[in-house]
C-alpha cells in the first residue's frame, strides 16, 4: 500500500523533467536502478526503512570522500 512514508518510482520520475531526451533517459535509468536496489521487499515502493539505508550509505560515502580530501590537503600542506 502506498503511503506518505514510501516513495514510488513514478514519484521520482515525475521530478525529472526532460531538458534533453538523452540526458533524461539516463536519469530515468539511474532512478530505476536506485529504486530496484533500495526496494528490498520488491513491492515497487521504497519505505522509510529502505530509504534510511540510502541515507546511511550516502552519509558513509560523503564521510569517506571528505576524509580523503582532508588527508590530501594535509599532505599538500606538509610539502
Amino acid at each position: 500500500m502506498f503511503s506518505e512514508a514510501s516513495l514510488r518510482k513514478a514519484t521520482w520520475g515525475q521530478k525529472l523533467t526532460p531538458v534533453h531526451s538523452r540526458a533524461c533517459q539516463k536519469d530515468l535509468q539511474l532512478v530505476d536502478k536506485i529504486m530496484k536496489d533500495l526496494d528490498t521487499n520488491k513491492d515497487n515502493e521504497v519505505d522509510f526503512n529502505e530509504f534510511v539505508i540510502l541515507v546511511a550509505a550516502l552519509t558513509v560515502a560523503c564521510n569517506d570522500f571528505f576524509e580523503e580530501q582532508l588527508k590530501q590537503k594535509e599532505i599538500g600542506n606538509d610539502k
